[in-house]
């Protein structure tokens, strides 16, 4: 199994969110690879990593084990990737009891500006 279970707050795929042909869902094990390169390449152009945070960024797998990795497709295409994590997992050390951390949110640079991102975040 990827991630905790979040049945309850994403029963399947997920169509609400107001951005069109988007859309959302927890990610499959074929897109760890492609999710983990479009998070890297992201924050390296846009210069938000170091050399030595490249690894954990493209290291998806680990992430899907403590905390739930969703995946924005439009058409398709990947075209974003959120990270959400809750307490006592590896990716929200800085959370208090009840509240969940937004991890590595990424949007490829040719969708930007249409609300991915947002749905994203919303999407949880």
């Amino acid at each position: 199994m990827l991630g905790p279970p979040v049945a309850a707050v994403l029963p399947g795929v997920r169509h609400d969110h107001g951005v069109p042909s988007l859309t959302i869902a927890e990610i499959r094990p074929d897109q760890l690879d492609q999710v983990g390169e479009l998070t890297a390449s992201v924050y390296a152009a846009d210069g938000f990593t170091t050399p030595d945070y490249v690894p954990a960024l493209r290291d998806v797998a680990s992430r899907v084990r403590s905390a739930t990795v969703l995946v924005a497709e439009q058409q398709g295409r990947l075209v974003g990737a959120v990270t959400v994590a809750t307490r006592g997992g590896e990716w929200a050390e800085q959370s208090v009891p009840g509240e969940a951390v937004i991890r590595m949110l990424v949007v490829d640079p040719s969708a930007r500006g249409g609300g991915t991102g947002q749905a994203c975040t919303r999407a949880w």
